[in-house]
């Protein structure tokens, strides 16, 4: 009888703490709508090479809003392009997975899978990662724009 009892207060305990996990995803996607992130590093794959938000050559930024859409806008030479899609959150990881699928492909999309769908994971609430490093691609950092 014990160890059961000990077995729910752990259960407990750990549902406790998923839901603080929760309630700060929920927090970081659900206020201020829409919340946009904004390039600021990419890492290239093989080479290591590390670019800065000046160096980059292109403006881009992802817009997530409430009912689920996001919409990357990339500006590079005057000429703006807009990929939009859905977005879901994946609050069962150490660090929130927001997968970006993508109504249309594109080869913008940082997949390792060829797929329209991008996973990104969100950090202390304000940095957004892409990456792509697995399979030598590039890993986009964003960090949210007040």
């Amino acid at each position: 009888m014990r160890s059961i009892l000990m077995f729910f207060c752990v259960l407990l305990i750990m549902e406790s703490c998923s839901s603080e996990n929760d309630l700060n995803m929920k927090t970081a996607l659900s206020e201020d709508f829409p919340l946009r992130f904004e390039l600021e590093q990419i890492t290239y794959g093989l080479s290591g090479e590390v670019l800065d938000k000046a160096s980059i050559g292109r403006n881009e930024a992802l817009v997530f809003n409430s009912s689920t859409q996001f919409t990357k806008i990339i500006v590079q030479n005057g000429d703006t392009q807009k990929m939009e899609g859905y977005y879901t959150i994946d609050d069962d990881q150490k660090e929130p997975i927001i997968a970006l699928e993508y109504k249309n492909e594109n080869v913008l999309i940082q997949s390792c899978s060829n797929k329209s769908v991008e996973k990104a994971i969100l950090r202390s609430n304000d940095i957004l990662i892409i990456s792509a490093l697995a399979c030598d691609g590039a890993e986009l950092v964003y960090k949210l724009k007040e």
